[in-house]
């Protein structure tokens, strides 16, 4: 199934401050370090034996941040004719919640995201009273 990109590049934004390594209580770690315009690129090292390496962006919209998430590289060259946007349309949606040193990300479905930048009222704005996080750590090395 082909999706609509749920956003525009016009909403993709640059914080420097998620930039560094973030570990989190159980030793797994992820690694934000500038790519490119906009771009992330991720490690995360689940502490078992595994790193996986994701691309992302970060998406603004009227209650906060949401990270678009990528399992292969962006497609950097943007502006090709015929081009269709790709790079609107991620695997996966996080949730971006941070403090100076500390941040979570909380995992999103495509519908949730879908309903939330949609619908400015919606319920699915409003944070559970518990949360489960898909990462929650500090910030160790910037």
């Amino acid at each position: 199934t082909r999706l609509e990109p749920l956003y525009a590049d016009d909403d993709i934004v640059f914080d420097v401050n998620l930039i560094g390594l973030w570990e989190a209580p159980d030793g797994s770690a992820l690694d934000f370090q500038e790519l490119g315009d906009k771009i992330y690129d991720l490690i995360y090292d689940d502490n078992i034996d595994t790193q996986y390496q994701f691309y992302a962006n970060l998406v603004t919209y009227s209650e906060g941040l949401l990270m678009a998430v990528f399992s292969d590289e962006p497609e950097l060259d943007r502006g090709m004719p015929g081009a269709y946007a790709f790079h609107l349309i991620p695997d996966w949606f996080w949730r971006v919640e941070m403090t100076e040193s500390g941040l979570k990300l909380e995992g999103m479905e495509h519908e949730e995201v879908s309903k939330l930048l949609q619908d400015e009222n919606s319920s699915v704005k409003q944070h559970p009273k518990e949360s489960s996080y898909w990462f929650e750590g500090i910030r160790i090395e910037q």
